[in-house]
């Protein structure tokens, strides 16, 4: 009796850890895609201002505006005469600042293309998250109700993600964290949407996703 009840706990063990592994997998996997998109939403940036074909003279104030800013940032992050939300004030004048002395480095064509160049990277992603939510209701058999509902919540969780990556009040450490608390809140989320057998089916999709962000290419020999 004992063996057998000493063999059902060493099952019992095995397959919790093995649920403890996949599980921490795949918070790591999504974590690293979150990290992924942000950079991909990087290179972006960098290819828009790539399009609209600065100046030396350009990019060399662009560039010497952005260290500026950066410089002024860790000065006040790193005052310890000022409270958090007098230092939040201040990086949000800071950025205001910078955003008009970007203005001024563009010429009036360079601002439309700009302004272009945005509205047609918000329809590729729009594009791209529909096709990713019509993959998912054929391999997962979503409802259109389920389907609205992840529209929504994904929507609403990369707002955020946006909203956090542009704060430039937060510390790297604290975007890290905010990231974090995000990413477990919408898996809370997604879980009371979809079925345990269809969560199970989604993570086993998410281990096999290729990581966003610029691909790389081997280099010529």
């Amino acid at each position: 009796m004992k063996r057998i009840i000493l063999s059902i706990l060493v099952i019992l063990g095995i397959s919790f850890s093995s649920f403890a592994q996949d599980s921490t997998a795949v918070k790591k996997q999504e974590l690293r895609k979150m990290k992924g998109n942000l950079k991909e939403g990087k290179q972006a940036r960098k290819e828009k201002m790539k399009d609209l074909n600065l100046s030396e003279d350009q990019k060399k104030e662009i560039m010497a505006n952005r260290e500026e800013m950066r410089a002024k940032t860790n000065a006040i992050r790193n005052d310890q005469s000022l409270s958090e939300e007098e230092k939040n004030k201040k990086i949000e004048a800071l950025r205001k600042e910078q955003r008009e002395k970007r203005k001024e480095v563009l010429t009036a064509d360079q601002k439309q293309k700009l302004a272009e160049n945005k509205v047609q990277q918000k329809a590729d992603k729009k594009a791209k998250a529909e096709q990713r939510l019509a993959d998912m209701k054929v391999k997962l058999s979503l409802t259109d109700d389920q389907v609205n509902k992840l529209r929504s919540q994904e929507q609403a969780t990369h707002a955020k993600m946006r909203a956090i990556e542009k704060d430039q009040t937060l510390a790297p450490a604290a975007k890290k964290e905010k990231m974090r608390e995000l990413r477990t809140h919408a898996e809370e989320e997604r879980k009371k949407i979809l079925s345990a057998e269809q969560m199970k089916k989604w993570e086993e999709m998410r281990k096999n996703e290729p990581m966003p962000g610029p691909k790389r290419h081997p280099k010529a020999a």
